[in-house]
């Protein structure tokens, strides 16, 4: 949660002595800086929920990824005699978490 502390307070009188003129700038019923305050709560709800979906895909895709991989070098290649080095399949692996890493640091900024 973002600190809201360099934010500007407004106090707002509740009560038979309270004047609404006072209440904002426009001619509307109600102070107008409260519905932009819950207006940019919602708006930085979705984006973090849109973020979350996207790591997640992100993070799905980097796992199949990686079982594909480990089933053509570990199951796969052995069952036609073939073999490889240690160090292919586990620079496959670092690769792609890398890959997965710096698209979701790059999306973040």
């Amino acid at each position: 949660m973002p600190d809201r502390d360099d934010e500007e307070r407004r106090i707002i009188h509740i009560g038979p002595d309270a004047d609404p003129a006072v209440w904002g700038d426009d001619d509307d019923d109600g102070p107008s800086f409260l519905i932009s305050d819950a207006r940019q709560r919602v708006q930085q709800r979705e984006r973090a929920e849109k973020e979350a979906t996207q790591l997640a895909r992100r993070l799905i895709l980097a796992f199949l990824a990686v079982m594909a991989l480990a089933f053509v070098f570990h199951v796969l290649m052995p069952a036609f005699s073939l073999a490889l080095p240690p160090l292919v399949p586990i620079l496959c692996y670092v690769a792609i978490f890398a890959g997965a890493v710096m698209t979701a640091r790059d999306q973040n900024r």
